[in-house]
């Protein structure tokens, strides 16, 4: 556990932690897990990519008004 180990993590449990995440937000973002499972690096970057331009774009649409 990472608190028992003063906060360190291996590069496995690092590995893992990170497709969680992404599979949680690729899931959130409405793709079918079977979809995400045959995506490939570069299309999961490209998704979360649009994903985050759009979000921001938002922001400084609402920052504008």
């Amino acid at each position: 556990m990472l608190l028992l180990r003063g906060g360190k993590i291996s590069p496995v449990e690092g590995y893992v932690y990170t497709q969680v995440l992404l599979t949680q937000e690729l899931l959130s973002l409405g793709y079918p897990y079977d979809v995400i499972e045959s995506m490939g690096e570069e299309e999961v970057n490209r998704i979360l990519g649009v994903h985050m331009a759009i979000k921001q774009k938002q922001q400084e649409d609402i920052q504008v008004r």
